[in-house]
């Protein structure tokens, strides 16, 4: 039994000189990182890899219990037909890539994001027909994300807090996902999704997935409550032959 002893008290020594050089490190950030340089570095992050730009109120930054850059009142001015604001941009850097000077996130939360898409904008500028949202326009979007630096590290995570996508096809009604709450983490091989939201297409939406972003293939578990799929419809189009007034199913 000493030799136990003896390897237990190795291991509380060993855990307790790592705590300290781990709290030491985290009270010496403030004088060994500017973290002005580091507020700039974040936006520029932002804007190279999402094509956009970002606006905020202020400003806030936490060194303890871990470093965090918190952007308040955002907005994204994105490409196209995208617009985003959020309540708050919660990003956290790497500690090790900090002190070397390098900004490399571990971790993004969104708080109360609204996300607007009008599919018909860009063709009404451009003066033609404008089309319905496509399943090949959902596919460049995704890939358009997945391509993001960020996106490719493996450990990096995402929240998303209590959002809201609104969606305005040029042929359809609206469609508005409320209280939407998902967890995104990239492992060294695959994306991991979690998110559960309310829709007027639908009471309950739940959705986990797992994507491999070099192929966007991948396989999803998809649970919706009181679906209505004449939501997805043209009814410009169906009252042509036979009205769909209302339509209800749980789908799995």
């Amino acid at each position: 039994m000493r030799w136990m002893t003896k390897v237990f008290a190795w291991t509380a020594g060993l855990t307790a000189g790592l705590f300290v050089l781990v709290l030491l490190a985290l009270l010496l950030l403030p004088q060994l990182v500017n973290f002005e340089a580091v507020k700039q570095g974040i936006l520029d992050t932002v804007s190279k890899e999402t094509g956009s730009q970002l606006t905020y109120s202020r400003v806030e930054i936490l060194y303890l219990p871990r470093p965090t850059v918190t952007f308040a009142q955002v907005t994204l001015s994105m490409r196209g037909d995208f617009k985003c604001t959020l309540s708050a941009l919660r990003v956290y850097p790497k500690i090790l890539p900090l002190l070397k000077g390098q900004i490399r996130l571990a971790a993004l939360q969104v708080e109360n994001p609204r996300f607007t898409y009008h599919s018909s904008n860009g063709a009404e500028k451009a003066g033609k027909r404008p089309t319905s949202l496509s399943a090949e326009t959902v596919r460049t979007v995704v890939a358009s994300l997945l391509a993001i630096p960020a996106f490719q590290a493996p450990g990096f995570r995402v929240r998303i807090k209590n959002g809201q996508l609104s969606v305005y096809p040029a042929a359809g009604s609206p469609i508005t996902f409320q209280t939407l709450n998902a967890r995104i983490q990239r492992t060294l091989e695959k994306l991991r999704i979690k998110l559960t939201c309310t829709s007027n297409l639908g009471r309950k939406v739940t959705i986990a997935a797992q994507v491999f972003p070099g192929s966007l293939n991948g396989f999803a578990t998809i649970r919706v409550r009181d679906f209505r799929p004449h939501m997805l419809l043209d009814q410009r189009q169906t009252r042509r032959f036979f009205p769909v007034v209302d339509s209800r199913v749980d789908l799995d």
